[in-house]
């Protein structure tokens, strides 16, 4: 029982060093964020240092989401979605993951890449997301002139739409 507690609590230590270690280098992100002009470069690399070093952190799928944002405004598409990719992929928050999704989805939509861009929306989403994901399929559809749809599935997002939702994007 005694090896059990202090493996225990050597887990539980671990995890908080990481986590500490981890919020030390996104503090770094934001202040790069912060500026009037965000250094793409210098947060794309503190990002990596996060994914790389602290991928089960919840500061490594942030990292990833802030780093594709800032990608996708300097128009360099590539990274964004490659951010977003590891975000998805990498993870723990579902929540983090629907809007790694939706912004995916919404980088396939301006390449004209509707199928790829649909897929991104398959599966289910969280309930707080319904209306959104909705609303993304409304907007691809329409893009293929898929008119009768893309009405289907705003009307979807109008009906699932509440006041709890309702100003997510």
């Amino acid at each position: 029982i005694l090896i059990g507690v202090c493996a225990w609590n050597g887990w539980q230590y671990w995890q908080r060093k990481q986590a500490t270690e981890a919020a030390v280098l996104y503090d770094q992100i934001e202040k790069f964020q912060s500026t009037g002009t965000p250094d793409a470069a210098k947060i794309l690399r503190v990002a990596n240092d996060i994914q790389n070093k602290f991928p089960a952190t919840m500061y490594a799928q942030l990292s990833a989401l802030i780093a594709a944002k800032v990608a996708f405004d300097t128009h360099d598409h590539n990274t964004a979605k490659a951010q977003l990719t590891w975000a998805l992929k990498h993870g723990t928050s579902k929540e983090l993951q629907q809007i790694a999704q939706l912004r995916l989805s919404t980088i396939l939509l301006d390449e004209k890449k509707y199928d790829e861009a649909i897929a991104q929306l398959k599966n289910a989403p969280l309930p707080s997301f319904t209306a959104i994901y909705a609303e993304q399929r409304g907007d691809i559809l329409f893009s293929q002139q898929k008119i009768a749809e893309a009405r289907a599935a705003y009307k979807e997002a109008l009906e699932k739409t509440n006041g709890d939702n309702e100003n997510q994007r």
